[in-house]
């Protein structure tokens, strides 16, 4: 009967472990530092993400005119953004965090 139970208990916190493990791969755009200059926009991060952060430049007319995915496995992370045209952009980092500048 014991046996049981702790089986029971041992693997109900394996899975909750885990569980917790997975969630907390995710990364929050807003743990990114960006830097923008006029020829690249850096990202800096803390700890770098397992999964894939997607960051979009959009144009005036909200038309994606750059985007890139960056993970641990990126060497670069950075955008150039020296071939645009000059005017105002918008940066998306992941589904919500939105940066505007100017080129």
């Amino acid at each position: 009967m014991n046996t049981k139970f702790f089986t029971v208990l041992f693997f109900t916190l394996l899975t909750s472990v885990c569980q917790t493990a997975i969630a907390g791969n995710g990364y929050e755009p807003s743990d990114i530092k960006i830097v923008v200059s006029a020829k690249k926009i850096w990202f800096i991060a803390d700890e770098m993400p397992m999964k894939c952060l997607c960051v979009k430049v959009k144009d005036h007319s909200d038309k994606v005119v750059l985007e890139k995915c960056l993970n641990s496995k990126t060497a670069d992370w950075s955008l150039n953004v020296e071939s645009l045209p000059k005017g105002e952009y918008t940066l998306v980092v992941g589904k919500d965090r939105t940066l505007k500048f100017r080129r």
